[in-house]
Parts: C-alpha cells; structure tokens; sequence
C-alpha cells in the first residue's frame, strides 16, 4: 500500500478508493487523514 490515497469523486457525491477498490464516506477520508496518510480526490 502506498502512502497516498487516490480517491475518486463521482457525480452522484460518491467517493471510491482506487486502492482498496470500494466505496468510501467522507469520515472514512477523515479517518486517513488523521492518521496522517495523504489524500487526492
């Protein structure tokens, strides 16, 4: 796994990890943050 997330952002408001290959919420993004992993949408 790398350090920094690749997250997608669909028109329907969805947010989809490239990396683990699902979906993900908004406090999921919170929660790699705060662990201090690198996020892109």
């Amino acid at each position: 796994m790398s350090t920094e997330y690749i997250v997608k952002k669909y028109p329907n408001g969805r947010l989809y990890d490239t990396e683990l290959r699902h979906y993900i919420s908004i406090s999921d993004v919170r929660d790699l943050v705060m662990r201090g992993i690198s996020v892109r949408v």
